[in-house]
C-alpha cells in the first residue's frame, strides 16, 4: 500500500512538473528569462481569464489522468508481480519524461548561455549609461500636452509587404497610413520603421519602464516582489518623474486591473498618475459589474473614457501627460468585439488587429478636431511584439519584426533624413524631444533621441551583442536599478 502511495505521488509530481513546462512553453513560446523572473516576482491580480483557464486544463487534466491511472491500476490488478512491473514502469516513466521535458525547456529558453552570462561582467552599460538629471533638460516656455497610446501587441509585420510588412494583406492600414503621416525614423524609405524590443523589454511592463526610462527591466531573481510603492526601483528618474517635476498633471487609463505585472505601482512611483482602470469603469459606470472580457474591458470602452477624460482635463490649467494602454490585440488570439468586422473570416487575431487599427484611427482623428491639439504631442507604440503562437507562422524567419512606432504633432523634425535603428529605450529622450525639450549630448541613459544625429546603441553594435551584454552583470546598472 505504502509502495503504491508513494508510486502515485511521484507520478502526479512528474506530470505536473511537465505538463506545467509544456504549457509555460507553448503559452509564452519567445518569452526570454528576464520575462519569467519579473512575472514570479509580481501579483498575477487581473491576468487574462483564457491563460489561467488554459494553465488550469493543460496541467489539471494531465494530472487527474495519472491520479486516476494509478487507481485504476492499483485497485484492480491482484496480480502482485505486474503491479511491482506497473510500478517500475511508472516511476522511470515519470522521472524520464521529466528530465527530458525539463532539457527542451532549458534549450529552448537557452538557459545555459543565460546562467553563465549571469557570472559574466559587461561594461556596455557602464561606458553607455547617461544619468538622466533635470538641469541637462530645457523645457519650452510653453510646455506641450503629451497622449501616449501603448499599442497592445502591435508590430510593423503585421502590415503588407509593400509598406514593410511580412504579409499580403495589410492587416494595419489606418495604422499605415498614420504612420506615414507622422514620424517613424524611416528616412526616405517610405516604408514602417519602429523599434526593436531588447531583452528585458519584451512584455508589456517592461516595455513601458523601457520606453518611460531609458533601462532594461532586470531584476534579480533573489530581489523582492514588486508589491508595494516603495519596491518600483524609486531610484531611476522615468518620463513621468520628470513631467511631474515640471508640473504636468498625469493620468492612465487601462481596460485590465493596473495592479497585474506592478503596473499600479510603478505609475504611483514614478510621476503620481491618477490611475483609472477597471475598477474605475465599474464604478463610473461605464461597464456593468461583473463584465469581463479576457482582460477586463475592450477597447470600444476604453476610447469612450479616454475622449470623457481627454475632454475634462484638457481644461486644467497646467499641461498634461496622458497615457493610456489598449488591449484587444493581446495574445491568444486577441478579442473581437461584437462591432468588428469579420473581414478575415475565422482568422479572430488578424479581424482583432485590423479593428483595433481602425478604432485607433478613429480616436486619432477625434483627438485631432480637438482645441488642446495644436498644443499635444501624440505618441503611438507597440508595447512589444506579438507572443501570439501561431499569427506568424510561414513568415521569413529572418524578417525585421519591430514594434510599431507614431510621433504624431511634434514641434521638432529629424536633424538626417535616414533610416534609424532603434530599441525601446531610446523612446525615452525622444518623446521629451517631441515635446520640444532640448536635451544636453541628446542621450539620457541608454536611450538617444531620435530627432538628432546622436548614434544609438543599435547603429553601433548588434542586437544580438547588445543583449548577451544585457545579461551579464553590470555594476552600473546594478547601482542605478538597487
Amino acid at each position: 500500500m505504502k509502495k503504491n502511495i508513494s508510486v502515485t505521488i511521484i507520478l502526479v509530481l512528474c506530470t505536473l512538473i511537465s505538463s506545467t513546462l509544456l504549457w509555460m512553453m507553448y503559452t509564452w513560446n519567445s518569452m526570454d528569462m528576464g520575462m519569467l523572473v519579473y512575472q514570479l516576482r509580481v501579483s498575477i491580480e487581473g491576468t487574462d481569464s483564457n491563460i489561467i483557464k488554459s494553465g488550469i486544463l493543460s496541467i489539471g487534466i494531465p494530472t487527474l489522468i495519472a491520479i486516476l491511472l494509478c487507481i485504476f491500476l492499483f485497485k484492480f490488478c491482484k496480480d502482485n508481480e505486474k503491479i511491482e512491473k506497473f510500478r517500475k514502469v511508472l516511476i522511470v516513466f515519470g522521472l524520464v519524461s521529466t528530465v527530458y521535458i525539463t532539457v527542451l525547456v532549458v534549450v529552448h529558453y537557452n538557459m545555459v548561455t543565460d546562467f553563465k552570462n549571469a557570472f559574466s561582467k559587461s561594461k556596455l552599460v557602464d561606458n553607455n549609461y547617461v544619468k538622466p538629471q533635470i538641469k541637462k533638460l530645457k523645457f519650452p516656455e510653453k510646455k506641450r500636452n503629451l497622449i501616449y497610446i501603448y499599442l497592445e501587441s502591435m508590430e510593423n509585420t503585421y502590415a503588407d509587404k509593400k509598406s514593410g510588412g511580412a504579409f499580403r494583406d495589410n492587416y494595419i492600414k489606418e495604422l499605415t497610413d498614420l504612420s506615414f503621416e507622422g514620424e517613424n525614423f524611416s528616412g526616405k524609405k517610405n516604408e514602417l520603421n519602429g523599434y526593436k524590443p531588447l531583452l528585458y523589454s519584451t512584455w508589456t511592463m517592461g516595455g513601458i519602464f523601457a520606453n518611460c526610462s531609458g533601462l532594461p527591466l532586470k531584476m534579480d531573481m533573489y530581489a523582492n516582489n514588486i508589491r508595494s510603492k516603495e519596491d518600483f526601483f524609486k531610484d531611476v528618474m522615468t518620463l513621468g518623474d520628470i513631467l511631474e517635476e515640471k508640473g504636468y498633471y498625469q493620468e492612465y487609463i487601462g481596460g485590465a486591473m493596473a495592479s497585474f505585472a506592478g503596473k499600479l505601482f510603478y505609475l504611483q512611483e514614478h510621476g503620481n498618475y491618477v490611475v483609472h482602470d477597471y475598477k474605475y469603469a465599474v464604478e463610473k459606470k461605464y461597464i456593468k459589474k461583473g463584465y469581463w472580457t479576457t482582460w477586463g474591458y475592450d477597447d470600444k470602452i476604453l476610447m469612450k473614457i479616454a475622449k470623457d477624460r481627454l475632454s475634462d482635463i484638457s481644461k486644467k490649467d497646467k499641461p498634461f501627460n496622458f497615457t493610456m494602454l489598449t488591449m484587444d490585440t493581446h495574445f491568444e488570439d486577441g478579442y473581437k468585439c461584437e462591432d468588428c468586422p469579420t473581414t478575415y473570416g475565422d482568422n479572430q487575431y488578424a479581424n482583432a488587429i485590423a479593428c483595433s487599427s481602425k478604432r485607433v484611427k478613429e480616436f486619432i482623428d477625434w483627438i485631432k478636431k480637438q482645441d488642446f491639439y495644436e498644443n499635444t504631442t501624440v505618441i503611438l507604440v507597440g508595447d512589444h511584439l506579438t507572443m501570439d503562437s501561431d499569427f506568424l507562422n510561414g513568415i521569413d524567419e529572418n524578417f525585421n519584426r519591430t514594434a510599431y512606432v507614431n510621433i504624431i504633432n511634434a514641434p521638432v523634425k529629424p536633424k538626417i533624413n535616414q533610416w534609424r535603428k532603434y530599441s525601446t529605450m531610446d523612446m525615452f529622450p525622444t518623446t521629451l524631444a517631441a515635446l520640444g525639450v532640448e536635451i544636453k549630448d541628446d542621450r539620457l541613459a541608454l536611450g538617444t533621441n531620435l530627432f538628432s544625429d546622436k548614434k544609438t546603441l543599435l547603429e553601433k553594435h548588434s542586437e544580438n551583442y547588445i543583449n548577451n551584454e544585457l545579461k551579464k552583470q553590470s555594476d552600473c546598472l546594478e547601482k542605478v536599478m538597487k
